[in-house]
Parts: structure tokens; sequence; C-alpha cells
């Protein structure tokens, strides 16, 4: 939960720059996975975050081939279908379950730099 609690931090601001973002609704299967440009894609289990980067052991794949980045961009698409993911919005939290919401909340009262 520290890591979303940081993502719900920034989420706004990220949204009034113009990202477009993609949440997984709670019942949905996820990845870590980031394509970079139209060759290069990134998947592991890493979090784009400081813990992931200085406390936990961690790992990603970074992959420069068109094919792979085609397939993951095409199984993007798919993930981002309304019954597996929506856009980013304050009233998506409303479907995360009463328990997951409380330990975002105590998380985010944790200082940034100790997570």
């Amino acid at each position: 939960m520290p890591v979303k609690a940081g993502y719900l931090n920034v989420r706004q601001d990220l949204l009034d720059a113009g990202i477009e973002i993609f949440e997984m609704r709670p019942d949905s299967v996820s990845a870590k996975s980031l394509i970079v440009d139209d060759h290069i894609s990134m998947i592991g289990t890493f979090n784009l975050d400081p813990r992931s980067a200085h406390l936990n052991t961690e790992c990603i794949v970074i992959i420069d081939d068109r094919t792979i980045n085609q397939q993951l961009s095409q199984t993007f698409s798919e993930d981002w279908q309304p019954d597996s993911a929506w856009t980013a919005n304050p009233e998506n939290e409303k479907e995360a379950s009463l328990w997951s919401r409380i330990l975002t909340r105590l998380s985010a009262l944790v200082p940034t730099e100790v997570l």
C-alpha cells in the first residue's frame, strides 16, 4: 500500500500535466511493464519508486525488439478495456476494499523518504 499512497499524492498533478493514466481494477491481474518507445520495453517486478530502487530485491528486463514491443502494446490495448482497467479518477477508490483504503491512508502518513 505504500506505493499506492505515494502515487495518490501525485496522481492529480500527473493528470493535470496531460498524462493519460490507466488504473487496473481491483479484480484484475497487473504486471509491471512499460513501453519506452517504438522498440524498447521493460518487464519485471520493479516498481518505479525509491523503495524498489533502494530497499527491495527487484528485477527488470529491458528488451530492445520492435516485435516484442508491438506484442506488449497489443496486450496493453486489451488490458485497458473497461473490464480490466479504467481511466484514473479519484472516484475509482470507492471500488477498493475498505481494508485496502485504510492501509493506503495509513501508508500516506509515512514520510516519502522512508518509503
